[in-house]
């Protein structure tokens, strides 16, 4: 099964997205892949989960109902601690936070794509990043 490093801004539209995005999202990751991710979406995914309750989208006790579904989402975790030297060395080298660098250098060293919403780490690096519409096209 081919594999996909997976960002956050894909898992925060897949449960409080725009309409479209949801569905986007979910087509997604109903298709058969094997989808990876630093272990810093968890806490990127409450702090979505958390903005969310405080702008009034979502009531607290739907965030804390979400958080397990996440589990079954990502197949593969991988510690930022193997990933945090070469992420980096890409931040350095883009000017781009490291936190988001972190997905870019697991895509990186499983040599395969990253597939994100991040228009900005789209530009920042370019056909390694994918909007997920092209995934599922």
């Amino acid at each position: 099964m081919e594999m996909l490093v997976l960002d956050t801004t894909v898992l925060a539209n897949y449960f409080i997205g725009t309409s479209s995005h949801r569905l986007e999202s979910s087509a997604l990751l109903r298709l058969p892949f094997e989808f990876t991710a630093p272990d810093l979406w968890r806490a990127e995914l409450a702090s979505v989960f958390w903005k969310a309750v405080r702008a009034g989208h979502i009531a607290p006790d739907d965030a804390l109902e979400m958080l397990p579904q996440e589990e079954e989402l990502v197949s593969t975790t991988v510690s930022s601690q193997e990933l945090w030297s070469s992420a980096l060395t890409l931040a350095v080298e883009a000017d781009h936070p490291v936190y988001d660098c972190l997905f870019v250098a697991l895509a990186i060293m499983q040599d395969t794509m990253l597939v994100s919403y991040d228009l900005k780490l789209k530009a920042k690096f370019g056909d390694l990043v994918v909007l997920p519409e092209k995934v599922i096209s």
